[in-house]
């Protein structure tokens, strides 16, 4: 079960020793792949995928149960981040 982050400390629990698994939905390639990038360097990351659209989004955490899922609020597509969000409560923590 996911615990969420410690407000306390800002930080997520202890995983014994697994990263943290992460999906990132943005329709911008460029901010996405960006992201991506950035959390490739650290261990304690895991990113399980990216999704452009709310459909694909939708996919994505239900395929891959996500601990984190990073998300753009006002994606291009019909729906938004926060449409998504509705979608998948309670589940994993997410940061817009």
């Amino acid at each position: 079960m996911n615990e969420g982050l410690d407000l306390s400390t800002g930080r997520a629990p202890e995983r014994s020793g697994r990263a943290v698994r992460v999906a990132i939905v943005e329709d911008h390639p460029a901010i996405a792949d960006g992201l991506a990038e950035l959390m490739k360097g650290s261990s304690d990351v895991s990113v399980v995928g990216t999704a452009r659209d709310v459909p694909s989004a939708s996919a994505l955490i239900e395929r891959e149960s996500p601990d984190v899922v990073l998300c753009d609020i006002r994606l291009t597509d019909a729906g938004d981040g926060l449409d998504l969000l509705g979608r998948h409560r309670p589940g994993p923590a997410w940061v817009s």
